[in-house]
């Protein structure tokens, strides 16, 4: 299967973003919630499913949704950190 788009610079996303992270609408797209329309499908997954998934195993049934938005967050400032 081939992506129906180029894949982002992550590295630019404050700049596409007129000199704004965008922190919340990428959190929706992490976990799922916003549709990401270069995936076409959702043959790609959705990370907030996988991240629960991996936490239910570790965690459960004590705060593994807490995990999971920890390492979502995680990924965030990861993304605002290397930003141009």
């Amino acid at each position: 299967m081939f992506l129906n788009r180029k894949p982002a610079v992550l590295t630019t996303i404050r700049e596409r973003n007129k000199g704004i992270f965008p922190q919340e609408r990428l959190y929706k797209m992490i976990d799922g919630r916003e549709p990401v329309t270069a995936h076409g499908t959702r043959e790609i997954p959705i990370w907030g499913d996988v991240f629960l998934a991996w936490s239910v195993q570790d965690f459960w049934p004590w705060g593994s949704e807490q995990l999971v938005r920890g390492r979502i967050l995680e990924l965030l400032f990861y993304l605002q950190s290397i930003q141009k």
